[in-house]
């Protein structure tokens, strides 16, 4: 047991920069999500009614299942966008950095708008922290696995010891 703390003790150290960037590009999105509302709000309204129209066609293949099949698609679903994250590494670190992003915009366009709309914060927070206890530190790891991946692995210093980058 010692071992394998001791290991993925390791990988957290030696991961800590990138996991610093991975925060980083995601308040850079929640800040720019909160931004655009304040300055743009029909655009962000806009965009918005495009992403809940792919939620609400999820959430609806969600409510005829039952309980075990819920979880099931949802863990489905974020290993789907986990992987996508950490192997879309490969294209220069583009696509988790992209996927940080729009995961703080988002978080920023909507914490907005509750503000805005004079919203209850409390039941905003109560729908997003059990989410973030388990997604939220995945999520973060992810995107810093494939920034990394994508931007390390590349490096001409890496050469002849790209597995050991892995």
């Amino acid at each position: 047991m010692k071992k394998i703390f001791s290991y993925y003790s390791r990988i957290l150290n030696d991961s800590r920069s990138w996991l610093r960037f991975s925060f980083l590009v995601f308040i850079s999105g929640i800040i720019t999500g909160v931004l655009s509302g304040a300055f743009h709000v029909q655009a962000v309204l806009d965009f918005l009614q495009t992403m809940l129209q792919d939620l609400a066609d999820l959430g609806s293949e969600a409510v005829m299942v039952g309980v075990v099949e819920r979880i099931f698609l949802i863990w489905q679903n974020n290993l789907v966008a986990v992987t996508f994250m950490i192997f879309g590494g490969f294209l220069l670190g583009y696509l988790p950095f992209t996927s940080m992003f729009a995961n703080g915009l988002i978080l920023g366009l909507v914490s907005f708008l509750a503000v805005e709309q004079k919203q209850n914060i409390g039941l905003l927070l109560l729908s997003i922290v059990p989410r973030g206890i388990i997604e939220f530190p995945v999520l973060l790891w992810a995107g810093a696995a494939g920034m990394k991946l994508g931007l390390k692995w590349l490096r001409a210093e890496s050469g002849g010891k790209r597995k050991k980058v892995l």
